[in-house]
């Protein structure tokens, strides 16, 4: 078995009566942190790859359907108000030159298509744009403000998914931290007010955990240190090797991290197992307090980690990715498979449309309906089999 891997599990303190409950709470909390790190890390590393892999794999593909549709757009502003067409074949095309010809503007950077967005929707699309990036500027101030943070918008750029991915990751940290002043400005001035007996007594029995927490957390740095401080070490090899253990031991601590601390105890051979596994009821108490504020952590963090990478993503790729980081390979594989599916039947809807009698066709079963929430939907409905 590999020692570093050793994830710091409890077994019963007798074998008959199993695990108890504060045991399977510990067990619960370091396996869930070592799912999260895992996670974190695994995400750190594919994220990148997946980027590149969509680009590579996706892009040149959403391009040549955006083409076919701007294509569409094209014969059908053509055929508008021909002599044949009926009143609400009219107001069909209409609605599907606005639908995917705003799109293909704002998606794909379209700008030709732009003179003839206007002729048919209510506002022009410079004043869409204009009115949604104001709107938009405006919740973000609100909520901005809600959070007590003081960001001034006036020079971002709503339309730069990286900078504003970016700038989102910066003020998602800096809230964590005005979240955090804000407990403690609470808690002192709940300090300041008159105390029950009660709320006295609560609060006595809060600080002698915390301090009985970090007196653990201490133990076992101190223990560490005491092993593995390469001041002591003469062998330049093994001295090298104890400075990088010390780095983690340090860094560890640092964050209060108990989870890391107790897995370099296993793997340094400074605990066994069975030492463990003797901790007392109210030494697992205490860890599993430190625990439950690691898990907090980690989960903002990846949250904070998959809002930065869906703001610079604007197709929603990486909505199935974060759910399965895992599988990111498979599931870029499976939405080229379906992308080339489309491609080819949105060819040969727009390839059919080679006369009037083809454009009544093509309309006949289209629905004049809310746009979905997807393009892949969206093509769906407006392109093949769905009209």
């Amino acid at each position: 078995m590999d020692k570093k891997n050793i994830v710091p599990i409890l077994s019963p303190k007798n074998a008959k009566e199993g695990l108890s409950k504060l045991q399977k709470q510990f067990n619960t909390k370091t396996k869930k942190i070592e799912t999260l790190n895992e996670d974190i890390k695994h995400l750190e590393q594919i994220i990148p790859k997946a980027k590149l892999l969509i680009n590579e794999e996706l892009m040149s593909l959403r391009r040549e359907i955006a083409e076919k549709r701007a294509e569409a757009v094209r014969i059908f502003d053509g055929a508008y108000e021909q002599k044949g067409l009926s009143k609400a074949q009219n107001e069909k095309i209409a609605h599907f030159i606005t639908e995917h010809s705003f799109e293909l503007i704002d998606l794909y950077g379209m700008k030709d298509l732009i003179p003839i967005f206007d002729r048919y929707a209510d506002e022009s699309f410079e004043e869409i744009e204009h009115n949604s990036i104001e709107s938009s500027k405006n919740d973000m101030q609100s909520f901005f403000d809600e959070m007590g943070l003081d960001i001034d918008m006036a020079d971002w750029d709503l339309k730069n998914e990286e900078e504003m991915a970016r700038k989102m990751a910066e003020i998602l940290e800096e809230a964590s931290k005005v979240a955090e002043n804000q407990q403690k400005e609470a808690e002192e001035k709940q300090a300041k007010k008159k105390k029950t007996a009660k709320q006295i007594a609560q609060e006595e029995a809060k600080a002698n955990r915390e301090k009985e927490s970090n007196k653990s957390i201490k133990e076992i740095y101190n223990q560490l240190v005491k092993a593995f401080h390469p001041d002591k070490e003469l062998d330049i090899e093994k001295k090298a090797q104890k400075t990088e253990i010390m780095k983690e031991i340090t860094a560890a601590y640092e964050k209060q991290d108990l989870f890391t601390l107790l897995k370099l105890q296993l793997h340094l051979e400074q605990i066994d197992l069975e030492k463990l596994n003797a901790l007392t009821d109210e030494k697992i108490k205490h860890f599993i307090k430190v625990l439950d504020e690691q898990i907090k952590e980690l989960m903002q963090q990846k949250d904070m980690m998959a809002q930065a990478t869906l703001m610079s993503d604007k197709f929603g790729d990486f909505r199935d990715i974060f759910n399965a980081p895992k599988r990111y390979e498979q599931i870029i594989k499976s939405k080229k498979s379906e992308m080339l599916e489309k491609k080819e039947l949105i060819i040969r809807d727009i390839d059919g449309l080679t006369d009037l009698k083809a454009i009544k066709a093509f309309f006949k079963d289209y629905s004049i309906a809310p746009s979905p929430s997807s393009l892949e939907e969206l093509l769906a409905e407006m392109m093949f089999g769905k009209r």
